[in-house]
């Protein structure tokens, strides 16, 4: 099946995610050393001091932005990402991938952290730090789609992720070829950058196992 688009409002991960957290609830992730943001706010007559973390689990299969109040010394869940194992053949056999489940930005969202590119920033994060590739699910709300489109249009960060479209019938990726243009068969394959691809070869068709894969940098 391929990505399925719903236009209706995602109602966010299934179960409930967590919404504090502590630092021992983070023993079992890994924090990433790229670029946080820190920010400070005046409340009252106290200044408090907060920034954004990203932490992915060490199974590889759950993600987090958190919110840390550094006075209080508790995080509050911005982002939740879900992820399971899955087995690619073809062009990706022998690679560790994971398939996104749900990714739940609402309480970014109503916290008023949406649009500042932290989605972006966790598939970077959880891409590199499981070295692994991070495939996109079989169903998709609009915000999904909007944000693997971000994804395959950023390039201007050093991680950035390449997308690319893959068959999973067929076991291989989009080709793009002078004569026979956009096809699963021959020619060179194509990265897609969130609209070099027409819409109708990946969004909203259940005829064919098509789906979107980012692919980390090689170390």
């Amino acid at each position: 099946m391929a990505p399925i688009v719903d236009n209706g409002e995602y109602d966010g991960n299934d179960p409930e995610p967590q919404v504090v957290w502590t630092a021992d609830d983070l023993i079992a992730y890994h924090l990433d050393s790229g670029p946080s943001e820190s920010f400070s706010e005046k409340v009252g007559n106290e200044l408090r001091h907060y920034s954004v973390e990203f932490a992915v689990r060490n199974d590889g299969e759950h993600a987090v932005v958190l919110l840390q109040n550094k006075n209080k010394q508790l995080y509050e869940l911005l982002i939740d990402l879900k992820l399971i194992p899955i087995r690619l053949d073809g062009d990706y056999a022998g690679k560790t991938a994971y398939q996104v489940t749900g990714v739940d930005g609402t309480r970014a969202q109503s916290q008023g952290f949406s649009n500042r590119g932290y989605a972006k920033t966790l598939y970077r994060c959880t891409a590199r730090l499981s070295q692994s590739l991070i495939v996109s699910d079989n169903y998709q709300h609009d915000p999904g789609k909007f944000l693997w489109q971000a994804i395959g249009a950023e390039c201007d960060v050093p991680d950035a992720l390449t997308v690319r479209i893959y068959h999973a019938r067929l076991k291989t990726v989009l080709k793009e070829c002078s004569v026979k243009g956009f096809q699963f068969d021959t020619g060179t394959p194509v990265e897609y950058d969130g609209e070099n691809v027409p819409e109708d070869i990946i969004w909203g068709f259940n005829k064919e196992s098509v789906l979107l894969v980012a692919e980390p940098p090689t170390s």
